[in-house]
């Protein structure tokens, strides 16, 4: 079974585009601070690519924005590309298929939107206090 749940911040707000089919698609990167520390006694971020498709690519677009904390849940995806080396490169991807925006959860409970507008339903959870590393 392939299946992940990843909770992060998300690095720059998402942009969505069309394919000529007229799918939404919406990529992005969410920071994950991992819960050990390393032998410098930090912590370290991973940077994990995802995507949405269709109304998950239009709601994220809509409302998310970076440094939001984005609760994602998906299958990964391995995917290539010519880098600009010339070399075939390989990277993997979370492909989300449901959602739970607990960044947006907490400036709806400070009034910014309504339930009604973002429709999320989700558990309203604050969001951490840690600073984003970049």
């Amino acid at each position: 079974m392939n299946r992940v749940n990843i909770t992060g911040r998300i690095t720059r707000d998402p942009e969505v585009k069309v394919t000529t089919g007229g799918v939404s698609v919406c990529l992005f990167n969410i920071a994950c601070r991992r819960t050990y520390k390393n032998h410098k006694g930090e912590y370290d971020t991973d940077f994990i690519r995802c995507v949405a498709y269709r109304s998950s690519a239009d709601y994220l677009g809509k409302y998310a924005h970076k440094g939001d904390l984005l609760e994602i849940s998906g299958a990964v995806r391995q995917y290539t590309y010519d880098g600009e080396d010339g070399q075939r490169h390989t990277g993997l991807e979370v492909v989300i298929d449901s959602k739970g925006d607990v960044g947006i959860a907490a400036r709806k409970q400070a009034g910014s939107y309504s339930h009604a507008e973002t429709g999320d339903g989700f558990d309203e959870i604050a969001p951490l206090d840690d600073e984003i590393p970049f």
